[in-house]
């Protein structure tokens, strides 16, 4: 037998990077994303409006909400966020109408008295 190692050892020696059958020249690398320039950054910052580091970084966390999350997850927070930015329009309209019916109350008081 050539090579009498037992199969686990040589299963050990890949994954520690220790000699491999194919060497370790023949390595495929990993491939890595292309990272963002300081241009497409700047460019970005001025599409969306962004002055300064801290609307930057809420827009990066919401790009990772958004990629971490299934899509219910984002529709119901949209949704929720819509609530919320009616919510004021819905309590106005809400107060009018109350305020319309305590007068219709009171002249009804003052029409059985």
């Amino acid at each position: 037998m050539k090579n009498a190692q037992p199969p686990t050892q040589d299963a050990s020696d890949v994954r520690k990077g220790n000699g491999t059958k194919t060497g370790r020249k023949n390595y495929i690398k990993r491939k890595r994303k292309p990272c963002l320039s300081i241009f497409d950054v700047s460019q970005l910052a001025v599409e969306k409006r962004i002055h300064n580091q801290v609307q930057l970084l809420a827009l990066a966390n919401l790009a990772e909400f958004i990629a971490n999350r299934g899509y219910k997850a984002v529709d119901e927070a949209i949704s929720i966020g819509s609530d919320i930015e009616g919510a004021p329009e819905m309590r106005e309209r809400k107060d009018t109408h109350e305020s319309t019916e305590l007068s219709e109350t009171e002249r009804l008081r003052s029409w059985m008295q």
